[in-house]
């Protein structure tokens, strides 16, 4: 599904409540893209992925070295007379026979509750365990509010992914197409303009320029809107 969003223009993934007359699917879509692929890698480069997502997982890993690592996407998993259905359930293994859980949940449009997390908790009780959200805007909330262990939006996961570098090809090759994929969904990271020549702008009686960015392969433009600079002659 990557390759057809990034290579092929495949957007039925946005299409809205109304267009679809049912709940949106986006979440789901998007959690598989970025996610599923993982499923497929040895545990070592699945953890590096995980890792350049959660940045603050190597803290809890502790140096400890992987021997394994277990995905699922949308487990049920029974709490009491209840299931709850977590976004992601990965429990990885390590060499001294310890072990940790990651529990994410993963929103798109739609706000995440402490409830939420509260319940998901209650699935991994008595182990240890690593709880996350990734929301579009965290507002005002923080890790702490909710209940998690880390909170990141969207654009957080695109810049730390955009930045892993020196790893095996499978991992490569995964983070250049969430990168992309990310930059298309337009959870940017700013990285700056190009060179800009302060003395075209001269000739022009102007209040305000506009810089324009295409992305690699044409399907968006982002507009920024600054006040014109002041020239010294």
């Amino acid at each position: 599904m990557l390759d057809a969003f990034v290579r092929k223009s495949v957007r039925r993934i946005f299409l809205t409540r109304t267009a679809e007359h049912q709940n949106n699917k986006n979440e789901d879509a998007i959690t598989s893209m970025v996610f599923t692929p993982l499923r497929f890698m040895s545990a070592e480069n699945a953890f590096v992925c995980l890792q350049s997502i959660l940045p603050q997982l190597p803290t809890r890993a502790a140096g400890r070295s992987v021997s394994s690592i277990n995905i699922e996407l949308w487990p049920s998993v029974a709490v009491g007379d209840t299931r709850v259905e977590p976004d992601l359930r990965a429990e990885v293994g390590f060499m001294d026979s310890s072990s940790l859980v990651l529990i994410g949940e993963m929103k798109w449009e739609s706000a995440i509750t402490t409830e939420q997390i509260r319940r998901e908790r209650e699935t991994v009780k008595g182990k240890d365990a690593y709880i996350f959200a990734i929301v579009k805007s965290r507002g005002a909330s923080t890790a702490g509010d909710l209940g998690c262990d880390a909170l990141r939006t969207w654009t957080d996961v695109h810049r730390s992914v955009s930045q892993l570098r020196g790893t095996d090809l499978p991992v490569q090759n995964w983070a250049m197409l969430v990168s992309q994929f990310l930059q298309i969904a337009e959870q940017l990271v700013f990285s700056g303009f190009g060179e800009i020549n302060i003395a075209e702008f001269s000739r022009f009686d102007q209040s305000a320029i506009f810089f324009v960015r295409q992305n690699w392969n044409g399907h968006f433009k982002r507009h920024f809107e600054f006040p014109a600079p002041e020239v010294m002659f």
